[in-house]
């Protein structure tokens, strides 16, 4: 469980990330409202260059005779205090070098203010340079401190709320890690509490998809497939982190009568809005990026399969869209109500918001070529177009955000993306370029073995990436369950569907006794093996190409005073040549196994095995035997 206690490091990252940006306090808005009211009522500096630096602009810390009206309307509304004094002195010191700005200091410029301070007329040029303290209204103070707030905290709020969402993805991972690694570190006791309330958890809630009871089964949108189905569990941690960001961005907006930034309610909110979707966004982008990767740190920590993560980087993907999709258009509703014709051109035209549209298209094109269909019909092309897109995204944003100040996000996408990428390579050097070989099987699967190097471990059910160096797919990689049982060689077992399995086959069909030999690179392993050595009993089913993990957890199992059965269910007896010599390793072991055919009227294509495999069949009560000892059972007997 200590490994665990690291994931709190995201949502710690987080809080820090926040803590790096300014929080404005009471004092500031104070200093804020009464030095921006005076300012608005008359001068007392003239700034003669724009190129001066904040601290040198501030006329209140240049300009004694205005630090004595902002010292004046600080005691009228009771805002000054030892914070404010601090606040001051932080500001003006470099104005005084040498002065202790304490406060007596302060105090001795407000007393003399007091014997000038005249109430200006309210015809009075605000132009004009004055050489008067001045009294200013207590009702325009609170205006000014209400707009000041309410613009400034929406940022610091929003900040909160970005920090708020990654700790509810945190707990949701915190709490199914804990569960996870319970399964490894204690097994007796989650045996105990396999009772009737958790198998009905799992029943309703863990195991089922969302609205039926197949799971994998694509979502259709007019017959189109667009996406899987996630788990129920998984849907309802989705749709609380919806929740979260729909209540974030609902909240905490109010219209300031007499606002004295924006004159016109629709403007006021809108920009409310924008900042808040803008920031939800910037903080959602980061775990856009680290779900998707292979070396997600986060899969360590929770036991969470790579599938699971992919689940939540895609939705997360349509919740950063969604509120990127919120903040254009509640910008654009409030630069085009609160400026001309001209002015808004001219905003339009702004190189950082010609960054941000370029990254909303790439973002939207994105999710549009990202729907099952089109992944389906070509994923190698779905793939190169995702990361270009995706790296157009990310350049476009930098450049967007990079006038507030916020560059740290775009930092910690970079940051994460390039990690992945270089333990990839790491990964494939240390496995090395190595010779396979390739044979085609039944005419519908590829059996690829590789040799091992020593210091490559692997457990059952584990997989790895698999890069064939063929001029034409040398850069694409596939996930692939490891046979990895043997010690001086793994193989995989490969359904042939479409790209890069169709042109292995389109070579291996003519060859004679279709197989060659390819170099092939190794990213791996990742994924988990299921700690089935820590019980007493397994049931181990798989169907299809689904029995290289299962079978690789048997043959770990074969020799422990475990009870294995192993059930394979195939098409047709073709299918036994894709595990020929890995079923009969089974041989004179204790593993049970049934091998399960669901038509078994087919006629084989060719004789399992050579004249010396000892392979032979013979027919009895609708049953067949193979001399390595599984049990063959086709659908008419199960059904007897």
């Amino acid at each position: 469980m200590v490994k665990l206690q690291s994931i709190l490091g995201l949502a710690i990252a987080s809080v820090s990330l926040v803590e790096g940006y300014h929080k404005y306090s009471h004092q500031e808005y104070a200093v804020m409202a009464c030095s921006g009211i005076i300012e608005a009522t008359t001068t007392y500096c003239i700034k003669d260059s724009e190129d001066e630096d904040e601290e040198e602009s501030i006329c209140y810390c240049t300009s004694v005779i205005e630090m004595g009206s902002l010292l004046i309307c600080l005691h009228d509304m009771n805002y000054y205090d030892s914070a404010t004094i601090k606040l001051l002195a932080k500001k003006c010191s470099s104005s005084y070098p040498g002065t202790t700005l304490d406060a007596e200091f302060f105090n001795g410029v407000y007393q003399n203010a007091t014997q000038f301070a005249i109430t200006p007329a309210t015809t009075l040029n605000a132009t004009l340079l004055s050489y008067s303290p001045i009294y200013v209204s207590p009702q325009n103070v609170t205006k000014y401190y209400d707009t000041y707030y309410n613009f400034l905290f929406n940022y610091t709020l929003s900040l909160n709320l970005g920090a708020g969402f990654f700790a509810l993805f945190t707990a949701f991972m915190v709490i199914s890690g804990i569960g996870n690694w319970s399964l490894i570190l204690f097994p007796g006791l989650v045996g105990k509490m396999n009772g009737p309330v958790s198998k009905r958890f799992r029943a309703l809630v863990s195991l089922p998809a969302t609205f039926r009871k197949d799971n994998n089964v694509p979502l259709k949108f007019w017959g189109v497939p667009i996406g899987y189905i996630p788990t129920r569990l998984e849907s309802i941690a989705i749709a609380l982190l919806w929740i979260y960001l729909i209540l974030s961005c609902s909240i905490g907006f109010h219209h300031v009568k007499g606002n004295v930034y924006w004159d016109k309610t629709l403007g006021e909110i809108s920009r409310y809005i924008a900042d808040r979707s803008g920031m939800l966004a910037v903080f959602i982008y980061p775990l856009v990026i680290l779900l998707a990767g292979r070396n997600n740190f986060l899969i360590y920590l929770t036991r969470w399969s790579f599938a699971r993560f992919n689940t939540y980087h895609r939705h997360m993907s349509r919740m950063f869209f969604f509120y990127v999709i919120i903040h254009s258009i509640a910008m654009t509703i409030y630069t085009f109500v609160s400026s001309t014709e001209s002015m808004y051109a001219s905003w339009m035209a702004d190189p950082f918001i010609t960054w941000g549209i370029v990254s909303t298209v790439a973002m939207g094109v994105i999710l549009g070529q990202g729907i099952l269909f089109l992944r389906r019909r070509s994923y190698e092309a779905f793939l190169m177009l995702h990361i270009v897109l995706a790296i157009v995204a990310l350049v476009g944003c930098h450049y967007h955000i990079k006038p507030m100040g916020y560059l740290e996000f775009t930092y910690t996408v970079v940051g994460v993306w390039v990690f992945d990428r270089v333990i990839r390579w790491i990964r494939m050097a240390r496995y090395g370029l190595k010779e396979a070989t390739v044979t085609l099987k039944a005419g519908e699967t590829l059996k690829v073995t590789v040799p091992k190097p020593t210091s490559w471990n692997c457990g059952p059910g584990q997989y790895a990436f698999v890069s064939f160096m063929m001029p034409s797919c040398f850069w694409q990689s596939h996930p692939f369950t490891v046979i990895s049982e043997s010690d001086t060689e793994l193989s995989f077992a490969i359904k042939i569907k479409g790209g890069i399995t169709h042109g292995l086959y389109k070579l291996l069909a003519p060859l004679p006794g279709q197989t060659t030999t390819i170099k092939v690179a190794i990213d791996g392993p990742y994924g988990f093996s299921s700690p089935a050595h820590k019980y007493n009993q397994s049931l181990l089913m798989a169907s299809g190409h689904g029995i290289p993990g299962l079978y690789d957890h048997a043959m770990r199992l074969a020799n422990t005073k475990h009870s294995v059965k192993l059930i394979w269910i195939i098409r047709d007896y073709n299918s036994i040549s894709w595990m020929l010599e890995e079923m009969q390793k089974l041989r004179g072991t204790k593993v049970e196994t049934v091998i399960y055919v669901t038509r078994p009227n087919e006629v084989l294509d060719s004789p399992l095995g050579s004249s010396d495999s000892r392979v032979s069949f013979s027919d009895k009560d609708e049953k067949t035997n193979l001399s390595f000892e599984p049990e063959m059972m086709d659908a008419k007997s199960i059904k007897e």
